[in-house]
């Protein structure tokens, strides 16, 4: 039976700054990615890579079964083929628009782009690529595509509100309780999958918002893994609580995936839409 699998590119830089890169795919087990490390889609993201980068290891990972995981240790040098101009910046980002052939869309931030490929128009601002890059991210999207990779993205669900939070029967436990009749359709929450929570006091309650594990299910409760602050009682702004759901793997489709814009890491740069990178290692794929 096929199962979706999370792909998963790592790399690093120079002076120790690292990111990854996350794709998906179908197949009946991890080792049906073993294609990708060794398929010309990666090596055309290396013609990508400036020669100071590396890619480390590709993890591939069951979504339904973290525990069944194949990685491969690669510490494959960027093989950008041109030299380098002296005294230039070795590498900047590059943000593209990758889209599935069901109309998925999301953006990537590919780091390790040789800064020297950057140009912009002198009378708009806006990004310019030249053509021999063009041809390497379009081999890198056909390739993938080739082989199954794609978009997964999240599915909508119901909201339901957050009632009371509070310690568990644990430490590190924490109980949710929620209204179910804040929707017209029962959640049918389950030990083991993911629930998404929203909206909760950053204060009061820090950390208690993002993707968790559901440990235990009881009446109109749920029970995470997240360590209430000591003494902490919190009777507003509980927010909500909603299903984790995605589609299934919308393959790319090469001739929608375009470049977008060259990303700034720094700042914020209007003339290129860019808004920043917000924490590196997650400059990737959304889940």
């Amino acid at each position: 039976m096929a199962n979706v699998y999370r792909l998963i590119y790592q790399f690093t830089a120079p002076q120790g700054s690292r990111w990854n890169e996350l794709y998906y795919f179908t197949g009946n087990s991890p080792t049906d990615a073993a294609i990708v490390p060794q398929g010309n889609g990666t090596a055309a993201r290396l013609n990508m890579l400036t020669p100071s980068c590396v890619l480390r290891s590709v993890t591939s990972t069951d979504v339904a079964n973290p525990r069944s995981v194949t990685r491969w240790t690669l510490n494959w040098l960027g093989t950008y083929p041109v030299a380098l101009a002296a005294g230039s910046a070795p590498e900047t980002s590059l943000v593209c628009n990758l889209v599935g052939v069901s109309g998925s869309t999301r953006k990537l931030w590919m780091r390790g782009v040789p800064a020297q490929e950057v140009e912009t128009s002198p009378s708009s601002g806006i990004s310019l690529f030249s053509a021999r890059f063009q041809s390497y991210f379009r081999s890198m999207i056909t390739n993938f595509a080739a082989s199954g990779r794609g978009i997964r993205k999240l599915t909508p669900t119901l909201k339901y509100t957050i009632t009371s939070i509070a310690a568990g029967p644990a430490t590190g436990q924490t109980v949710i309780t929620y209204n179910p009749a804040s929707q017209t359709t029962p959640p049918s929450f389950a030990v083991g999958s993911m629930i998404i929570i929203r909206k909760t006091d950053p204060k009061q309650l820090p950390a208690l918002k993002g993707s968790f594990t559901i440990i235990a299910v009881g009446s109109n409760t749920i029970t995470v893994p997240y360590q209430l602050p000591y003494s902490t009682v919190v009777t507003g702004n509980l927010g909500y609580v909603r299903q984790q759901a995605y589609n299934s793997v919308d393959i790319f489709n090469p001739v929608a995936c375009s470049l977008a814009y060259w990303g700034s890491h720094a700042t914020k740069v209007f003339t290129q839409g860019s808004r920043g990178a917000r924490r590196a290692p997650r400059i990737r794929l959304s889940l």
